[in-house]
């Protein structure tokens, strides 16, 4: 299967949650604070995400699952990019080891500021207690998926 279709594949089943979310629960609203990084450090509109989905992933440069799943991330990201972004939350100890981090790995993405309320009010609503951890959201901000990681290994990994 080539990765197209595997990412294609991976999109159906995000669209699959979308309707057991509907159907089974109220979805769960995240929201994002209005001002994001880039990854050179500078301040940016969250509007930049708008009519995309987006992956919240719960990171961090002292984990070394997170370094063994950020480049694969990175890879659907940049195929993915017209209507997927991904938003770093990092649990690092500063602003200086996240930017190290988001450079190391030349993450093209935007981050929430490191350690701010924004941040960890959406960890703690997301009750998230290990990383790497990938939440998808829907244009509108509902979660679709909690399983990001390993929906992301399990359909995309093995064909990279």
């Amino acid at each position: 299967m080539n990765k197209r279709k595997i990412a294609k594949l991976l999109l159906g089943v995000l669209a699959v949650a979308v309707v057991i979310l509907f159907l089974v629960n109220r979805p769960v609203k995240v929201l994002l604070p209005s001002t994001l990084l880039d990854n050179e450090g500078s301040e940016v509109s969250s509007d930049a995400l708008k009519g995309k989905y987006v992956g919240l992933y719960f990171s961090a440069s002292y984990c070394p699952a997170c370094h063994d799943f950020t480049p694969l991330l990175i890879d659907f990201r940049n195929q993915h990019a017209e209507e997927f972004e991904v938003v770093l939350i990092s649990s690092d100890r500063s602003p200086l080891h996240q930017a190290r981090y988001v450079k190391e790995f030349e993450m093209p993405w935007l981050a929430a500021k490191n350690q701010s309320e924004a941040a960890i009010q959406i960890s703690e609503q997301l009750e998230v207690e290990m990383i790497p951890r990938l939440v998808v959201l829907d244009p509108d901000g509902n979660v679709v998926s909690e399983a990001g990681v390993t929906q992301m290994r399990y359909f995309y990994g093995d064909a990279l």
